[in-house]
């Protein structure tokens, strides 16, 4: 137990016993003698501070909470403060982060202060003897690039003494030095956090770490440590309560105007940064840690916030995300913003948005700000166009602030906890007429709630305070910080002295959501908001207003207003598909983790989902790992069941897990590496790797589970791919491709590529006939006879009627296809439309499919076929001379994100597929039977095919079977049979498929003539 400082009378033995511990610590001096009561044990070492006697309080300042992060430590996680001997002097704040110095306006002064020696806070508590006084743990804003302990003092000292609390003030790294992240500069280890680059969050953390291992030495209790910040300082407050490693180091959470959202791990800022140092080396860390700090901090002037990172880990995604799956430091926590957020952000920026006369408003309240001439509120604001503009600007911005960070933020933490208390701060001056142009020119603007809660005599720019509404701010002042108090104490702001109570905020439609700050000169003004801002509310408000304004105004300045009110509802990432049930005999396990992807991705957010039969054994039963096919390119990403196979699975005493992977989109890389990592986090959950270890995947997830078994060659014991991508992307999107230009060379159009969007509506009604209702359907009645539209399920028995030229249509098709194979005139009439004037389509006019790193299709060397034949006739030599031809740039590296299937395989597959499947076609299974003979490892492979025109259209009775022969080919050796893929007499077989098929589907009418289905004889 940590022997604490003297703060209580004890028996003289005690007494005497401690003061000799003291004395061979400090030695002997008199002023030692004199000032005993200001030391304090440490972990680290001794530390004498100093007694404010006007402030009435006790302080220690700079004190070192983590090793400096300078040299080799530049760019990495704080480590643990060196120990010193005797007693350190901690009568001065340390050094601020390395800066671009600002002075109280918030302008730049020129100056560049501070170090990157940093890491350092301050204490401030009474002049007493209490003990386990409530602790307040400051976290300073300033877009988390300026900002330092030593602005805080006055603050931290009057709040130390007015609200009997233990105050810290922290410091972190800021700028480029705290948050950044290069490729380069990381080794993908997820328990590295120096990978994270999030080293501000980290050094906070740290600052955490040491409140809890020594505030009791400074009276203060480490169980009811209390984070706050303000701006910048709210977004990290908010990431302190999203970070797994904050868990437990903080229990009750203030966010005040948190006006910051956490960011995509991105290394943009690190680039740009290389790019202004004029580094061009291919890897350019070492120059980055042997560069000047100022020259670094001089290639990141131009970016203006720090944002910290969604780097899967550290921070694990995004603070809302976080939230809605529950997954945070739940603790009681108070929300908040000022009624004019943007107010003071306008004469800052308004040279740069074309007003330079909106940064002369300061001299309206300090006449020295411009020493050369007195400006006036008329010259600024000549008229009421103008006027209306400034407001306007101010208005709707600071209105979407409140609806991102105030209403939405609190409506979803409300979702997973009571404890949430929303502010709303609206005091612009106290209503007197000596403050009519203050109230208009900046009001309730951002970090003007300050220094009420902290109790001070001075307000943020030193305008608003005055004789004249002294008694009511002074009144609002003591009832914010006596909810503050309340809040600090028990986690509920209670009642103010009048009996005003704060209540929390509640979701219902018309209930009480947050309380308002307000006062007129004479006392305090508290009242409620009932209503929850919506973003479509902002928008529509902006826009009535710009419909008033004089239309020439409006044209010049309306972009204005509307460029700065930006603000959006959050993406949700996860659905509460997160949350799911186990079933019986099962218990079930959901989560977000973060991974490394690639060079331009870093650290990306997943969600997993685990279920676990009971009496599981990992070393014996076995573990499934399912991996999702394509689910679009939108934001929320989703978590699919291993269906059809999930109850089966469980009853066969198999575990199984899945991952959501990081990113939509065809990007095979997030899927292989993500379910990777899945296991290894399984593995580390449970202590030793699970066997035998499966994975499986329909479709796009067929494609992962093919190539993740080269990928990771050791991982797996045994992989189904089902319907699966398994002869690579490129073929994937070239095959979609050729049904549009096959159709384009048929029906003698001939354009080139990409196709223009006049040419693609020609195409369209060429091949596919005229739109016939208002839903775009078209007739079918084209240069090719009758194509049936696509319907609105996989099969409902089209059937297409075509000419000759649409026959040759369809034979050439059928062979880029896969060959002559059963059920193809109702395979093509399935999916003709679909591929055609749809996917096909979409590569047709954009070879890129909008990926923006070059062409992802290529049909140059293809050669085409009309017949089984190999030799070519003279009509495929025209086909193979006269289509359109397209070939990869090079630009898109499939290797890295496309991850290409290769035929090296070390375990068993057994590869399943549809014989006309509308989507990815059979051709699929050839190629990479072909690339797996090639390797020699035929042996390995089973290929199963099934009589349906589906995609991924097997019955939960035909996967089970198959997984059930994979089991035991991989646990008992049974070699299972399969389909010959190679053959193409066997593939044009009329029973083909028939081997596996276990139940027919509407579109097998192959029979024996007789009427009995041709599997049946």
């Amino acid at each position: 137990m940590k022997r604490k400082a003297f703060k209580t009378l004890r028996c003289l033995a005690v007494m005497i016993v401690l003061l000799l511990g003291f004395i061979s610590i400090i030695g002997t001096g008199d002023d030692d003698e004199k000032d005993w009561s200001l030391l304090r044990s440490t972990e680290q070492g001794v530390v004498k501070g100093h007694l404010d006697e006007d402030a009435d309080v006790m302080a220690w300042q700079g004190i070192p909470f983590a090793k400096p992060p300078v040299g080799d430590l530049r760019w990495k996680a704080p480590q643990d403060p060196e120990p010193w001997s005797g007693k350190l002097e901690a009568t001065q704040s340390g050094p601020p982060s390395l800066q671009f110095e600002m002075d109280r306006t918030w302008h730049q002064t020129g100056n560049i202060i501070g170090s990157e020696d940093c890491l350092y806070l301050d204490i401030y508590r009474p002049d007493s003897e209490e003990t386990d006084l409530p602790v307040y743990f400051w976290i300073h804003g300033g877009s988390n690039r300026f900002g330092g302990a030593a602005q805080y003092a006055e603050h931290g000292k009057s709040m130390a003494n007015e609200l009997n609390v233990v105050v810290v003030i922290t410091q972190y790294r800021l700028g480029p030095f705290g948050w950044f992240r290069h490729v380069d500069m990381r080794d993908g280890d997820v328990e590295n956090y120096s990978n994270s680059g999030n080293f501000g969050t980290l050094d906070q953390i740290k600052a955490l770490e040491w409140v809890q291992n020594n505030i009791s030495e400074f009276g203060g209790n480490p169980n009811n440590v209390t984070i706050a910040g303000q701006s910048a300082g709210g977004h990290n407050v908010m990431n302190l309560v999203i970070s797994p490693l904050a868990e437990g180091l903080f229990h009750k959470a203030v966010c005040q105007s948190g006006i910051m959202p956490v960011v995509e791990p991105t290394d943009t800022n690190a680039e740009t940064i290389i790019s202004n140092l004029g580094i061009v080396s291919d890897n350019p860390a070492d120059e980055l840690r042997n560069a000047g700090a100022e020259q670094i901090l001089a290639a990141g002037a131009t970016i203006q916030t720090f944002n910290a990172f969604a780097d899967g880990y550290v921070i694990p995604d995004t603070v809302v995300n976080a939230v809605y799956q529950g997954d945070y430091n739940s603790v009681p926590i108070i929300v908040g913003v000022n009624h004019n957020e943007w107010f003071d952000f306008l004469p800052l920026y308004g040279p740069q948005l074309g007003k330079p006369l909106w940064g002369n408003v300061y001299d309206l309240f300090d006449p020295n700000f411009d020493p050369e001439h007195e400006w006036t509120y008329a010259e600024i604001f000549p008229n009421e166009n103008e006027e209306a503009l400034y407001q306007a600007a101010g208005r709707y911005p600071s209105m979407g602030y409140r609806a991102k960070y105030l209403d939405e933020l609190a409506s979803y933490l409300s979702e997973q906890q009571e404890e949430v208390y929303g502010y709303r701060f609206d005091w612009a001056g106290g209503g007197v007429a000596e403050m009519e142009d203050f109230a208009k020119v900046f009001g309730a603007a951002h970090s003007m709630e300050i220094p009420f809660f902290f109790g001070l005599d001075d307000s943020l720019f030193g305008y608003s305070f005055i004789p004249e509404n002294e008694a009511g701010r002074k009144d609002l002042q003591n009832a914010m910080q006596t909810y503050l108090h309340n809040f600090m104490t028990t986690g509920d702001p209670g009642f103010a002295d009048d009996g005003t109570p704060w209540d929390p905020w509640s979701n219902e439609v018309g209930a009480i959501k947050a309380i308002t700050f307000n006062a007129d000169a004479n006392e305090a003004i508290l009242g409620y908001i009932t209503d929850e801002l919506t973003f479509e509310e902002v928008n529509n408000a902006l826009t009535a207003e710009l419909a008033s304004w004089p239309e020439a105004f409006r044209d010049a300045w309306g972009w204005l207003p509307a460029s700065m009110t930006t603000q959006e509802p959050e993406s949700i990432r996860f659905s509460h598909l997160l949350d799911f049930e186990a079933q019986e005999g099962a218990e079930a396990y959901s989560g977000t983790y973060g991974y490394d992807v690639d060079q331009w991705s870093g650290y990306q957010i997943a969600g997993h989902r685990l279920e676990i039969p009971e009496g599981w054994d990992p070393a014996t039963d076995g573990l499934v790992l399912y991996c999702h096919g394509y689910r679009g390119d939108v934001p929320q990403l989703s978590i699919s069941n291993a269906q059809p196979l999930r109850q089966y699975l469980i009853s066969m005493g198999y575990a199984w897990a899945a991952s959501s992977y990081s990113e939509n989109g065809y990007n095979i890389a997030t899927g292989v590496i993500g379910t990777r990592v899945l296991l290894d986090l399984i593995e580390a959950e449970l202590g030793e790797m699970p066997d035998p270890v499966y994975i499986i995947g329909h479709s796009m997830g067929g494609h992962i589970t093919a190539r993740s078994v080269t990928e990771y060659p050791d991982a797996y014991d045994g992989a189904m791919p089902m319907c699966g991508v398994v002869g690579g992307a490129i073929e994937q999107f070239s095959s979609s491709l050729d049904w549009t230009l096959l159709a384009n060379y048929f029906s003698e159009l001939n354009y080139s590529l990409p196709f223009a969007l006049a040419d693609a509506g020609v195409f369209l009604e060429t091949v596919f006939g005229p739109v016939i209702n208002e839903d775009g359907d078209r007739s079918g009645e084209g240069a090719f006879g009758y194509i049936p539209p696509l319907g609105p399920s996989y099969y409902e028995g089209r059937e297409a009627i075509l000419n000759g030229t649409g026959e040759t249509f369809k034979d050439a098709t059928m062979y880029r296809t896969g060959g002559e194979r059963p059920m193809y005139d109702l395979a093509f009439a399935n999916m003709a439309y679909f591929q055609t004037a749809q996917q096909g389509l979409s590569f047709a006019m954009d070879p890129t499919s909008g990926g923006g790193r070059g062409i992802v299709v290529d049909n140059w060397d293809r050669t085409y076929q009309l017949d089984g034949d190999p030799g070519q006739t003279q009509e495929e030599l025209d086909l193979n001379n006269g289509i359109a031809r397209i070939a990869l740039d090079g630009e898109f590296d499939f290797e890295d994100v496309m991850f290409p299937v290769h035929g090296d395989i070390t375990i068993p597959v057994l590869s399943m597929h549809d014989i006309g499947d509308y989507f990815v076609p059979f051709e699929h299974e050839r190629i990479y039977a072909g690339k797996v003979a090639d390797a020699g490892n035929s042996n390995l492979l089973r290929t199963r095919i099934y009589r349906s025109i589906d995609h991924c259209g097997f019955t939960p009775q035909e996967t089970i079977q198959a997984f059930a022969d994979l089991a035991a080919w991989v646990e008992g050796g049974i070699v299972p049979e399969g389909n010959n893929v190679l053959d193409p007499a066997q593939v044009a077989a009329d029973d083909y498929g028939c081997q596996f098929t276990l139940q027919q589907r509407p579109a097998d009418q192959y029979t024996d003539g007789e009427g009995t289905w041709i599997c049946d004889q």
